[in-house]
């Protein structure tokens, strides 16, 4: 496939006809969990999903979307946890995606390596601030 805009027009066509009757690109958008006017903006190809749409995209149709894009494809560990994100309470959800925001800012402004001792120490610290507790 040529670019991201052939791969979701494809993709559409497929899941349409998929369904019992015709369907709106607003009902793809919806499956899909993206807004409208991004996923219009992005089969026309005056854009290209990124971010939490592009996890969107490749939970409900597949991680081709980034070969198509020419992006490396998520470890299975990503994709299982993104998978199991959605199905966490919208509250949780909130709360782990900002513990996890300010572990990433943390490690940066320290620059340090994820898997050193202090990242460690610092990103327990942090999912503890915010109610998240790892026990082994």
């Amino acid at each position: 496939m040529g670019n991201c805009k052939d791969w979701l027009n494809q993709k559409f066509s497929e899941w349409e006809k998929a369904q019992p009757r015709k369907q709106s690109y607003y009902a793809f958008a919806s499956y899909l969990e993206v807004s409208q006017s991004g996923l219009a903006q992005w089969m026309m190809g005056a854009g290209v999903p990124g971010g939490s749409d592009l996890l969107s995209i490749a939970t409900k149709l597949g991680p081709e979307i980034y070969d198509v894009m020419g992006l490396p494809r998520p470890s299975a560990e990503v994709q299982r946890l993104t998978v199991s994100f959605n199905s966490l309470p919208a509250d949780l959800q909130s709360a782990l995606s900002q513990a996890l925001a300010e572990v990433d800012q943390g490690l940066r402004r320290e620059n340090l390596r994820p898997d050193s001792a202090e990242a460690r120490k610092m990103t327990l610290a942090i999912l503890a601030k915010w109610g998240f507790q790892y026990t082994k």
